[in-house]
């Protein structure tokens, strides 16, 4: 092919796809790493445009039902809105996520924050946090029961392989179709058509593994196997009515 042929006194063509398929399969398990910390943020944000936040819309289904159940039982116990406000430090957390209204900021300073502010920037921020916490989760679920977490970690290893994989099956597929098609080579662009159909489907398919390991921590969350801190604070505030 032209363009490894063209490198052809520095590499030989093994080692030039040998590499290119190191590169991308390192690319792929960095967009894999479940959180990033620090230097790693711009990263992060790469990831998630790429991968997207990887929670389906069951998963969404779950987590709401969590928090809101969280919230909605909070709110019957009768606990105060103000107490809520400054035992989650809710005030900086809407700060940092949304502009306050005049009425919110008010009712802040005045003691007597309104109960659905409350409820509902609690509620975001209750989910929020489960989302970012799936991981530690999955630590807990490795202690209180092993089957689960057996199905956990055998969805997660899929998901990663297959998003690992993907980045280097595309880079190759598209060289591939580049240079068959330059040198009118067939019936090569068909299998590089082909390679990047599949990449593309084992791409959607570790989405789906890694949306299906989440589900099941926030399974195991909503029947009662794990907790998250901040859910069993908000059990002790009630249980302290």
């Amino acid at each position: 092919m032209g363009t490894i042929n063209a490198f052809g006194s520095f590499f030989s063509p093994a080692i030039y796809v040998t590499v290119l398929s190191f590169v991308a399969y390192v690319v792929g398990m960095t967009l894999t790493v479940d959180r990033w910390h620090g230097p790693w943020s711009t990263r992060k944000r790469i990831s998630k445009i790429i991968l997207g936040s990887r929670i389906d819309s069951n998963n969404v289904k779950q987590l709401t039902s969590i928090t809101k159940g969280a919230v909605r039982t909070a709110q019957v116990r009768g606990i105060d809105a103000q107490r809520l406000l400054n035992e989650f430090n809710l005030e900086e957390y809407a700060r940092k996520n949304r502009t306050l209204t005049k009425e919110e900021k008010d009712g802040i300073h005045a003691g007597d924050p309104s109960l659905d502010f409350v409820n509902d920037t609690l509620q975001e921020y209750l989910y929020n946090d489960l989302v970012e916490t799936i991981p530690s989760l999955a630590m807990k679920l490795q202690e209180r029961n092993t089957a689960l977490f057996g199905e956990y970690d055998r969805d997660k290893s899929e998901a990663e392989f297959r998003l690992s994989i993907a980045p280097p099956v595309l880079l190759l597929s598209m060289i591939l179709m580049i240079e068959s098609w330059l040198e009118l080579s067939t019936p090569w662009p068909y299998v590089a058509a082909f390679g990047i159909l599949a990449a593309v489907v084992i791409f959607h398919k570790g989405i789906n593994k890694t949306a299906s390991s989440r589900s099941v921590v926030i399974t195991a969350l909503e029947i009662g196997v794990i907790s998250n801190i901040h859910l069993e604070r908000l059990k002790e505030l009630e249980n302290d009515i």
